[in-house]
């Protein structure tokens, strides 16, 4: 059995016996409010998705917005995790800085948010930015940059996206990426709305929206339009992902991106004893 495959989500997420372990020695003389991160847990929980990955670094692309500072991102790439999302300038310009080859700006930009991220690009040339469109004038605000594009497809979650049923709209911004001399790299699939069902109804439903982006790949296949990388998954879906048997072998590189398994910290340690750091939110 393939890591993953036929997991219940039990074994990926214990509940909580005790918060014996997280308590802190001399807790008083910590100014608050404050986040603690425990360097070794986050470390574990990296092997751990990993292990269930199957040590295969190259199916991991997390999502910078739970890991922001540099430092954690720094730990991402000594464990060999080099590839990353984002959703802001701010979080792609640490992820380059902390060591990243390939970011991911996982929401359709426009405007100045746009403009920073061509900046950005410009200023980390050696790292593979792409950037995802859902509309053709988007891929217009791409042209001459050195970005790449993946199309962004909704399987339900009705925040950006071309609905995955108009297969025919998404040809065609495929098409558009091509002609403008952009590199296509994709296709993009979050199904964070699945989070609602539980595990058993959860992954019925993803398996069925993973045939139906299958059926997406395989028409763009006979029409000439190879579709190097599929990025789909966050926590909820990612044991559905890793169960789904047609991803083993599939034509595409195939990565997806649970976040939680690492916390967010704001941009300013206090301090650092031991593996323990303290930062203040204020």
């Amino acid at each position: 059995m393939e890591p993953g495959e036929g997991m219940a989500i039990d074994t990926l997420i214990k509940p909580l016996v005790s918060d014996a372990a997280f308590r802190v020695a001399e807790a008083a003389r910590v100014l608050t409010p404050a986040l603690l991160i425990d360097r070794d847990r986050v470390q574990h929980n990296i092997a751990t998705t990993l292990h269930l990955l199957g040590g295969d670094t190259n199916r991991w692309r997390p999502h910078a917005k739970t890991a922001k500072l540099g430092y954690i991102m720094r730990m991402f790439a000594d464990a060999g995790v080099r590839q990353f999302k984002c959703a802001t300038g701010l979080e792609l310009s640490v992820a380059c800085q902390a060591g990243a080859h390939d970011v991911l700006v996982a929401y359709p930009l426009i405007g100045a948010n746009a403009a920073r991220v061509r900046q950005i690009a410009e200023q980390h040339r050696s790292v593979a930015i792409s950037v995802l469109v859902e509309n053709e004038s988007q891929v217009a605000q791409w042209r001459g940059t050195s970005v790449s594009v993946f199309v962004d497809v909704n399987p339900g979650m009705n925040r950006t996206g071309v609905p995955e049923d108009h297969t025919d709209a998404i040809l065609r911004l495929c098409k558009s990426i091509t002609s403008s001399g952009l590199r296509f790299r994709g296709l993009h699939y979050y199904d964070g709305h699945l989070s609602k069902y539980g595990i058993a109804e959860r992954c019925t439903q993803a398996h069925l929206g993973y045939e139906r982006l299958m059926h997406i790949v395989d028409t763009l296949a006979t029409l000439g339009i190879e579709v190097p990388e599929v990025i789909m998954a966050g926590t909820p879906a990612f044991p559905c992902s890793l169960s789904f048997s047609r991803f083993l072998n599939a034509p595409f590189v195939h990565r997806m991106s649970p976040e939680r398994s690492f916390i967010a910290i704001p941009p300013r340690w206090l301090s650092c004893r031991r593996n323990m750091c303290i930062c203040p939110l204020r």
